[in-house]
C-alpha cells in the first residue's frame, strides 16, 4: 500500500512538470523556401531543432523576425531574427551560399558585432543609432581591415500600407529604404493572424535581388511574446517606435 502512494506522488509529480507553462515551452520553427532570382533553383531549409532551441523556455521576450537583407556577392546577409529586450539574448542568422549558420550573441553591451572571416562581411547594431548598417571590410596586407563605405547605410524612410491579400493570407505590407550610394528597399508583407513575416523582397537599384517566402506554418506554430500588433480594420500603422528599437 505504502508503495502504491509513493508511484502515485511520483506520477502527480511527472504529470506536474508537464503541464507547468515553461517547463515545456518554446516555439517550433517556421519552414522557409528561399528562392534565388537569378535562377530557378528553390532551397528548401532544414527545419531547426527545438531540443536545442535557445529561445525555449524564455519568458517576457521581444521576438520578431526582423529583416531578409540582400544577397552580396551571391552570397546572403545577417538576418536577425529575435531578440529578448529583457538583456539575456540576441540571435542572428546567416545564410551563405544556401548554408545555413547562426551566430549567437550575448546582449550584455549597447552594441553588437558579427563577423564571418571567411566572407569578409560584418554586421552591426547599436541601440544608441538603431539603424541597420551594411558594412564590408577589406583586408589589409598588415591583417587588419578597412571599411568600405559604400556599404554603410541607414534607414531613410518606413511606409506602412493597408491590409491586403496575400496567397490567400490576409496580410498588411510595409516597406523599408535605405540610405547610401545605392537604393536598397525592403519590402515586406506580415501576417495577420499569426504575426508572422510571409515575404519579403529586397530591391536594389529598382531590381530585385532577394526573396524570402514562408509557404507552410507548423499547425502548433507559437505566436512569439510581445510581437507587434496589426492593424485594426485596415486602418495604418506607425510602425517607427518598433522599427528603431529593433533594428
Amino acid at each position: 500500500m505504502k508503495m502504491q502512494r509513493v508511484r502515485f506522488i511520483l506520477l502527480l509529480l511527472i504529470m506536474t512538470m508537464v503541464l507547468i507553462p515553461g517547463c515545456n515551452s518554446g516555439s517550433l520553427p517556421i519552414d522557409h523556401e528561399t528562392t534565388d532570382p537569378t535562377t530557378t533553383q528553390t532551397t528548401k531549409k532544414t527545419p531547426e531543432s527545438t531540443v536545442t532551441d535557445p529561445l525555449d523556455g524564455l519568458t517576457g521576450a521581444n521576438l520578431y523576425n526582423a529583416i531578409m537583407l540582400p544577397k552580396f556577392e551571391d552570397r546572403y546577409m545577417f538576418k536577425m531574427v529575435a531578440e529578448n529586450m529583457a538583456g539575456v539574448q540576441e540571435i542572428t542568422k546567416y545564410y551563405s551560399n544556401g548554408d545555413f549558420k547562426e551566430f549567437y550573441t550575448q546582449n550584455n553591451e549597447t552594441s553588437i558585432t558579427v563577423f564571418d572571416d571567411k566572407d569578409k562581411i560584418i554586421y552591426t547594431y547599436s541601440e544608441e543609432s538603431p539603424v541597420c548598417h551594411f558594412i564590408q571590410y577589406e583586408p589589409r596586407e598588415d591583417g587588419t581591415y578597412e571599411m568600405d563605405p559604400k556599404l554603410l547605410l541607414e534607414v531613410d524612410t518606413l511606409t506602412v500600407s493597408e491590409i491586403i491579400d496575400f496567397n490567400g493570407r490576409v496580410t498588411y505590407y510595409y516597406e523599408r529604404e535605405f540610405s547610401g550610394s545605392d537604393s536598397y528597399v525592403s519590402k515586406y508583407w506580415i501576417d495577420v493572424k499569426t504575426k508572422v513575416e510571409m515575404k519579403v523582397e529586397v530591391y536594389l537599384n529598382g531590381d530585385l535581388i532577394s526573396q524570402s517566402i514562408v509557404t507552410e506554418l507548423q499547425d502548433d506554430y507559437v505566436v512569439p511574446a510581445n510581437f507587434f500588433m496589426p492593424p485594426d480594420d485596415k486602418e495604418l500603422i506607425d510602425l517607427t517606435d518598433v522599427v528603431s528599437g529593433t533594428h
